[in-house]
């Protein structure tokens, strides 16, 4: 969440609770690859800080120089264009009035990029931020209903394709290699599915485990019993944790039915079974 009691005019802090993750593959991804419309974003200690000392509140400046509640949105949606370009997550960009900042030379605006699997609860609607753009403009602003264009859904890439992607095209670090599909590098923390072999790699997490394609890094598509999102893998203090997610059939660790929101440590050869299906947790030697 945004803390804005240890803010200042120079950085807005955002403070990761012990339920969210940070994203260290956006993370790291931003401070090789800066985007010029998402805030600067760094690290100190669980909180994250974005660079705001060159930029203005949108309130303050929509009082002054007014925008189009048009070109605002554009810009939020060319901004996302770029991060999907990077592979990164679009709900990670806030779409926040309270958080939106413009650089005064460029009239440009800046959002702020917040890198946690549960940032997206500081999102606003559309129809909100619209709101909030309105009513500092004054009331005698309309808004021109655009129509909705249809876009193809694309499914979220998992870990693995993310960070393969990522080398493929010349980015990245060189210790992640992968000269095939069935290739991982050493020393990377794996779940094996028992039934069929396959090997899915903890790379940063967090790492979804149910049958919705589009939201989980390790999808079982046709188990019936499991839930679109069963449990999830998340990676905290250099510590793997398991944590279902209210599932009715129930997470289960080396037997032990797992009580649904709250987080178990996972230690190395850890059985994990989820709706009939085995899962170990180990280390790739």
């Amino acid at each position: 969440m945004f803390d804005r009691e240890n803010s200042n005019e120079n950085i807005l802090v955002f403070k990761v609770e012990d339920f969210d993750t940070i994203d260290d593959f956006t993370f790291n991804m931003i401070k090789a690859n800066p985007i010029d419309s998402a805030i600067t974003i760094g690290i100190d200690s669980s909180n994250l800080l974005l660079a705001i000392s060159n930029l203005v509140p949108l309130d303050s400046y929509l009082r002054k120089t007014p925008l189009t509640i048009d070109a605002i949105l554009e810009q939020y949606n060319s901004t996302k264009d770029k991060l999907e370009s990077y592979m990164i997550p679009s709900e990670e960009l806030i779409l926040n009035y309270e958080y939106t900042y413009v650089d005064p030379e460029s009239g440009e605006v800046r959002f702020p990029l917040v890198p946690t699997e549960y940032s997206y609860f500081e999102t606003h609607t559309e129809k909100e931020f619209i709101l909030c753009v309105k009513d500092a403009l004054g009331p005698e602003v309309k808004v021109k209903k655009k129509k909705k264009e249809e876009k193809p859904k694309v499914a979220k890439r998992s870990l693995r394709e993310r960070m393969r992607d990522v080398v493929m095209s010349g980015s990245g670090d060189d210790m992640f290699e992968f000269e095939s599909d069935g290739m991982l590098p050493e020393g990377v923390n794996v779940i094996k599915v028992r039934s069929t072999g396959a090997e899915y790699p903890l790379l940063f997490g967090p790492d979804t485990i149910g049958t919705d394609e589009s939201r989980c890094s390790i999808p079982f598509s046709g188990n019936a019993e499991m839930e679109a999102e069963h449990c999830v893998i998340t990676l905290g203090h250099g510590k793997y944790n398991l944590s279902d997610l209210n599932s009715k059939s129930g997470t289960f660790l080396n037997g032990l039915r797992l009580e649904p929101g709250k987080t178990y440590e996972l230690s190395s050869a850890d059985l994990i079974t989820v709706a009939g299906e085995d899962l170990v947790f180990s280390r790739r030697s």
